[in-house]
C-alpha cells in the first residue's frame, strides 16, 4: 500500500528487537539490518516516531544504541526478568502495546503504525488500531517462518493492514545490490 498516495503521511514505528533480531538470525543467519526496515518505514511517509524496545542492560545490546541513534531510532529501556527454568521474559510487547495506544490516543496526526514484530501478543492492538473510527493505517513487518500465524490472519482481514515479510525485504536488497 505504499505508494504515493502516502505523501504527508505520518508514520510511528515500534520495534521488538528481541523478535526481529532472533528471528532474523534464525531465518537468514544474520542479524536485522535496520536500514532496510527505516527505508520500508519511509515509504509510507514521514517517520515522526522511531522506537526500538530491548533491554539495554544486556551487554552486547549496550552498543547497539549509538548505531540506533545514526539511524534515527530511539531505545527504550524494556527491562528483562528471569522466570523458572532459568529463561528470561522481557516487558517490551506490553510497553510498545501501551505505547501504540497512548499514539494512538494523543496524536491524532499519526497515520501510520508500523509494528516490527510478529508476535501474536500484537493481535488485540493490531485489532483495534484497524478498527479505530478514524481510518489508520497499519504495517506489520515480521519473519514468515517466526510470525504468529494469528498474526498473519489477523493482518489478512483489514484493507488497512498490511503484513510485511523481512526475510524478502532482506533478498530484495541483496538481489538489487548486485
Amino acid at each position: 500500500m505504499a505508494s504515493s498516495e502516502t505523501d504527508g503521511s505520518n508514520v510511528a514505528m515500534f520495534i521488538d528487537y528481541d523478535n526481529i533480531n532472533i528471528g532474523s538470525h534464525e531465518a537468514i543467519n544474520t542479524y536485522c539490518d535496520f536500514d532496510i526496515i527505516v527505508d520500508e518505514a519511509k515509504k509510507y511517509g514521514h517517520i515522526v516516531l522511531s522506537n526500538l524496545y530491548l533491554d539495554t542492560t544486556r551487554k552486547h545490546n549496550r552498543s547497539l544504541q549509538y548505531n540506533l541513534y545514526l539511524k534515527g531510532i530511539k531505545t527504550e529501556y524494556a527491562p528483562s526478568f528471569e522466570i523458572p527454568g532459568g529463561d528470561k521474559k522481557s516487558l517490551a510487547d506490553p510497553m510498545i502495546i501501551c505505547d501504540m495506544l497512548k499514539i494512538l490516543y494523543e496524536q491524532p496526526h499519526i497515520n501510520t503504525f508500523f509494528l516490527v514484530s510478529g508476535d501474536k501478543d500484537f493481535v488485540p492492538v493490531v485489532r483495534h488500531i484497524s478498527m479505530y473510527k478514524l481510518q489508520k493505517q497499519i504495517v506489520v513487518v515480521g519473519i514468515q517462518d517466526t510470525t504468529s500465524q494469528l498474526m498473519i490472519d489477523e493482518c489478512a482481514k483489514y484493507d488497512n493492514v498490511e503484513y510485511l515479510d523481512y526475510v524478502t525485504m532482506y533478498r530484495l536488497k541483496e538481489y538489487f545490490a548486485q
